[in-house]
């Protein structure tokens, strides 16, 4: 193979490049591959060399059926929490006997969004893989999303259009007949996992910025942190525009140049928002991290402390973002979202021990964002443009961060969110919960500090002196 070729397919992580510690290893509590593959990977990756396989290559080997492992059992704990999740919602959908048109098409969209953050949470499994981009990260996203006859999306919505399942007084034939395509998704779908397991010359490309080549595991890591960087950044790049938009869409001054509190109601609504993009960012950190045992277990309160801390001291990405003034807006965010991701990933760093010397710079990218979904589940005429942010032109957006048209179905994101926060509960995330809703009385301000205090809008329960909150104020 020529060495343009091998540039092409070798995916060249930015982190340093010193080996993963002894002790981190991968799953293999599903899908064991056998001795005899270990030795076919061997043979194949090392031609003509049999026995006299250099110890890294035999260990390289080790670790790809280790790999192999922990994706298998990832890959099913994945169905596994969609096929739960969409239980809940039938026995919901007929709690009142038989469904209304409208109610079933809340509940195809609710499905929907269900299935579209499983796709994410593989595809970020998946991206973390050498040249997964060929062909087993669009296979999996059709396999799910796509429009083709044998996807996912196409059976679940084929079986929600039959009146004799439908018209059924109790809820047996829907769960039935989703379970069927659920397991036959889940059996079609391992086999191009395992294929390309069987088919990658990891020794080739897992290899470090320079070329050079690196353990299978220290590649992973290195992806995984340039993942992280590129979510958040992501994220971070979009939060001013969609922030300026939602609670100063007069300006952040008034016409004597004093600064504009923006009301209650809309910052009832950007909390959510905002709560609700931290959330996928962690449900996508996890997701990777959950490939590695122990990972969540040794770096779980780190990671629950970066992102939703609380309370007095607090520095986390939640209670930065709750803090913010009107006066160098954009600045104050930029600097929360570059401070949270350097504490978050140097502890990556540390968990991962890629750069030994410790002299790693951590700071967010931005611009050259990716999303890792593919265009045709990006664009506006998928979910009007929800995996996009909502955004207009060429610029990548953070999922459902933004203003969504008239014509978005809000039974999308409610199960795109609803699946997300389910797997981050099991991931060991506790998100804060907002309590501001409603016309409150009296004066007090709420335990998180807000913009302003006085007598407020909200029905806050952790007040002094009254019901009310502060305007502006954020509390939980």
């Amino acid at each position: 193979m020529s060495v343009a070729r091998k540039n092409r397919l070798s995916f060249r992580p930015s982190v340093g490049e010193s080996s993963l510690e002894d002790r981190l290893v991968l799953s293999a509590a599903a899908s064991r591959l056998t001795a005899s593959q270990v030795t076919a990977f061997i043979n194949r990756t090392t031609p003509g060399v049999q026995s006299q396989a250099t110890s890294a290559r035999i260990n390289n080997a080790i670790a790809a059926r280790q790999i192999h492992n922990a994706y298998a059992a990832q890959y099913k704990a994945a169905y596994t929490a969609l096929r739960s999740y969409v239980s809940n919602q039938i026995q919901t959908l007929y709690a009142n006997g038989r469904p209304t048109a409208q109610q079933i098409a809340a509940f195809n969209a609710t499905v929907g969004g269900a299935l579209d953050a499983t796709a994410l949470r593989l595809s970020s499994q998946y991206a973390l893989l050498p040249n997964a981009n060929a062909r087993l990260l669009p296979g999996i996203q059709a396999a799910l999303l796509g429009s083709g006859r044998n996807s996912l999306s196409t059976q679940l919505s084929n079986i929600t259009s039959q009146n004799r399942i439908l018209n059924a007084s109790n809820p047996t034939a829907l769960q039935n007949a989703l379970n069927r395509a659920f397991n036959s998704s889940l059996t079609t779908n391992h086999s191009a996992l395992a294929n390309y397991f069987n088919s990658t010359n990891f020794n080739r490309l897992s290899v470090d910025s320079n070329g050079n080549p690196i353990p299978l595991q220290q590649f992973l890591g290195n992806n995984l942190i340039n993942q992280f960087g590129n979510t958040l950044g992501l994220l971070g790049s979009n939060f001013t525009g969609v922030a300026n938009s939602a609670l100063f869409p007069n300006g952040t001054t008034d016409a004597n140049g004093n600064p504009i509190v923006p009301s209650q109601s809309a910052l009832t609504a950007f909390n959510q928002q905002y709560a609700n993009a931290l959330n996928t960012a962690a449900f996508q950190l996890g997701s990777g991290l959950s490939l590695f045992p122990g990972a969540m277990t040794q770096f779980g309160t780190n990671l629950q402390n970066g992102f939703f801390g609380t309370g007095t001291g607090a520095n986390s990405l939640f209670s930065g973002l709750q803090n913010f003034g009107t006066s160098n807006f954009t600045g104050n965010a930029s600097d929360i979202f570059n401070n949270g991701f350097s504490n978050l990933a140097g502890s990556l760093n540390g968990f991962f021990n890629l750069n030994s010397t410790g002299t790693q710079n951590f700071t967010l990218p931005t611009n050259g964002f990716s999303n890792v979904l593919g265009s045709q589940f990006t664009g506006n005429s998928f979910a009007n443009g929800f995996n996009n942010g909502f955004v207009t032109g060429q610029n990548p957006g953070f999922f459902g961060f933004g203003t969504a048209p008239s014509s978005f179905n809000n039974g999308f994101s409610t199960g795109f969110n609803g699946l997300i926060g389910n797997a981050n509960t099991g991931f060991g995330f506790t998100s804060p919960t907002f309590n501001n809703t409603g016309i409150g009385t009296g004066i007090g301000t709420g335990i998180g500090t807000g913009i302003g205090t006085g007598i407020g809008l909200g029905t806050g329960t952790t007040t002094v002196g009254g019901t009310g909150i502060g305007s502006g104020g954020f509390f939980m």
